[in-house]
């Protein structure tokens, strides 16, 4: 059986996002387009396993915020890095701060943005940033009588299937806004937990602000690529299956040495090494 020793090589300093590289350089932390003017600002702790081999959870900080018109969600971890980096013009290591648990989800989401009834999702992958838009997912939810109580808000369950996976979710109607963390919403209230029903991944509020004169802002990418949320997810498949292609597709220099029984090394190739298998949230 031939042996694999891994060493990746970059030019760029990256850190893991969903199993994929994510290369912070090209992120525009200082050009902010602002949409909005933010009424809520709900902060959510997002539990999730990097893969199913190692069973390691690792958790992000989020944060969705609400305006009148559109509303955005975020990575709070990913914001301090954004900041640290443009302040530090890249001369010191703005993860240093960060817990060995932590990894960032470098995905914003968008609710009526660009136009009103669109979501528009932006994510890091490498060494780019890509961008698709989709109608806000109208989804089918079934309440329960289950109640329980988050940061002193009375709280009902709701069960909904989504695109391949049951999601379990407990909101307020103490807050009436048709929203929630990543893409749930279409419920009478504010969602303040939610987790799928393998828990594989959880995300629950920590706090609830109210605002003032707090902007919400769009951040623009430098190297932005539109693609379609079919395409997006063949990305996410293609970072555990066949990372060593997708690295190529997008020009990054990766070695990965596989050793042949008569000892000597050589470069593996495209589909010659896979990672452990990376939950994805959407399955279809």
């Amino acid at each position: 059986m031939r042996k694999i020793f891994l060493c990746v090589s970059f030019s760029l300093f990256i850190i893991q996002c969903f199993g994929q590289v994510y290369d912070p350089y090209f992120r525009q932390k200082t050009s902010k387009v602002p949409v909005d003017t933010c009424r809520y600002a709900v902060n959510y702790r997002h539990t999730f396993y990097k893969d199913t081999v190692t069973q390691t959870r690792f958790h992000d900080l989020h944060c969705l915020e609400i305006g009148s018109q559109i509303s955005k969600y975020y990575s709070l971890n990913g914001a301090k890095v954004d900041s640290t980096w443009a302040v530090a013009e890249k001369q010191m290591n703005p993860f240093k701060d960060l817990a060995k648990d932590v990894q960032i989800n470098y995905e914003d989401y968008y609710f009526n943005y660009p136009s009103k009834g669109t979501l528009m999702v932006s994510s890091g992958v490498i060494n780019r940033e890509y961008v698709y838009q989709e109608p806000v997912p109208r989804m089918e939810w079934h309440l329960l009588q289950e109640k329980t109580e988050i940061l002193g808000y009375e709280c009902i369950k709701a069960v909904t299937v989504f695109r391949g996976r049951e999601y379990h979710v407990w909101f307020t109607q103490e807050i009436p806004i048709s929203s929630g963390p990543w893409k749930f919403n279409g419920l009478p209230g504010l969602i303040l937990k939610a987790q799928d029903s393998e828990e594989l991944f959880t995300w629950t509020a920590t706090a609830i602000l109210r605002p003032t004169n707090r902007i919400l802002y769009k951040l623009d990418g430098l190297r932005t690529q539109q693609c379609s949320r079919t395409d997006y997810l063949k990305l996410q498949k293609m970072s555990w299956q066949d990372p060593i292609l997708l690295y190529q597709t997008l020009g990054q220099r990766v070695n990965v040495t596989l050793k042949n029984p008569d000892g000597t090394k050589r470069p593996a190739g495209p589909g010659e090494w896979k990672r452990p298998y990376i939950p994805a949230r959407e399955l279809e």
